[in-house]
């Protein structure tokens, strides 16, 4: 009756429809109490300073509620500004970083997990992962093609990853993914930090031979 796979289908598209709808599935909350600038603070204190002198100057006298009350009012109006400035910072921190997530292909990703999720006992997205691809640049007034590191998000294949037996936590295990590379992948690492480029030069000379 294939109600097994009826179900997965109908799973999957359930969890589809809460994480890839219209509204993204992650977001990024400003704070509620964020720290107000400490040029801000040298600012009310020399605000503070000065209408205490102008009020002394002519001859009104100022007694210390009077200078706690004004600066607590100009300390909640900082504060009511830089939660302004907060939201404002979430809101493009968060249009950039869907940005890059869209570039990088981690919907795309995203949406190969919710597949597997169902079938298998676990899924996996890898990422973020640095690869070169080209750009073209009209730094120069003319089209340029340079190459420029991005990151990118992929799924991974249950069947390729393997962790250390008897682990009970995936943070504590030692992880190996099996990958299938091209040549052209391998040349592209060539200008990435952290790889043993000789060792790649090698491969790419036995294996063109």
């Amino acid at each position: 009756a294939r109600i097994v796979a009826m179900k997965c289908r109908g799973a999957s598209s359930l969890l589809r429809d809460i994480y890839l709808g219209a509204d993204k599935p992650w977001g990024i909350a400003p704070p509620d109490d964020p720290d107000v600038p400490q040029e801000i603070m040298d600012s009310i204190d020399r605000l503070v300073q000065t209408e205490l002198a102008m009020l002394q100057a002519n001859g009104i006298p100022v007694g210390p509620e009077i200078i706690r009350d004004r600066v607590n009012q100009l300390m909640e109006a900082a504060r009511d500004a830089e939660k302004k400035r907060a939201r404002k910072r979430a809101m493009i921190a968060e249009d950039r970083i869907n940005e890059i997530l869209e570039e990088g292909g981690f919907y795309k990703a995203l949406a190969e997990f919710i597949v597997d999720l169902p079938l298998f006992p676990f899924g996996c997205i890898k990422g973020p992962t640095v690869r070169i691809v080209p750009k073209v640049s009209w730094d120069t007034g003319a089209p340029t093609i340079i190459n420029k590191p991005k990151l990118f998000w992929n799924r991974v294949s249950p069947f390729d990853i393997w962790w250390t037996p008897g682990a009970s936590d995936i943070e504590d295990a030692e992880v190996i993914e099996r990958i299938r590379l091209t040549r052209s992948d391998l040349n592209d690492l060539l200008d990435l930090p952290g790889y043993n480029h000789d060792a790649i030069r090698e491969i790419l000379d036995l294996h063109g031979r």
